[in-house]
């Protein structure tokens, strides 16, 4: 379930030797990090662009979202790595702000095994949608929808890998 495509980020469409940048993009993982691993280590990819919904798959429990959030983690930090925001994180990283965020799926225990490895400064890093460069012109990404407002804050910023971070969650 991943796709490869060209991309602009890094100042051209090309990796050195002429070749197109390739990134795998990966949707909804929901705890299946074996499954998600599996297909990252076989397809050939420049950059891993993970589309989101890294929570809550019905069947899992707490230690399998503390193993997500871990990777998570990693990923987050991974300069060649970008994950956009999708509605189960939002669950995790602004419910205490408004409980309108919470996402079939959401366990209290859950949320406090993934905030004891994703920190407020990890949740910044998550992105709300990215632009994707390739030969056929920019491609809009999101986890689902993309809001109107965010539509229009982003257009200046077409040809970028990104249009900056998530909003900022606020303290526990």
């Amino acid at each position: 379930i991943g796709m490869t495509m060209g991309d602009t980020s890094g100042g051209g469409r090309h990796r050195g030797g002429g070749e197109a940048m390739r990134w795998l993009i990966l949707p909804d993982i929901h705890d299946k990090l074996r499954r998600a691993n599996q297909i990252i280590e076989r397809e050939p990819h420049d950059r891993l662009l993970l589309l989101g919904d890294f929570f809550d798959d019905f069947r899992t429990g707490v230690t399998d979202a503390a193993d997500t959030a871990s990777q998570v983690k990693l990923w987050l930090n991974d300069p060649n790595t970008s994950c956009l925001l999708g509605n189960h994180d939002m669950s995790y990283g602004w419910c205490r702000q408004n409980r309108q965020l919470i996402c079939p799926g959401y366990d209290a225990a859950k949320w406090i095994a993934i905030n004891a490895a994703v920190t407020t400064r990890d949740w910044q890093k998550f992105k709300l949608h990215a632009w994707l460069e390739c030969d056929q012109g920019p491609w809009l990404v999101s986890h689902a929808g993309i809001h109107p407002v965010w539509l229009a804050q982003s257009r200046a910023s077409i040809g970028s890998s990104s249009t900056g971070p998530a909003p900022t969650p606020g303290p526990a």
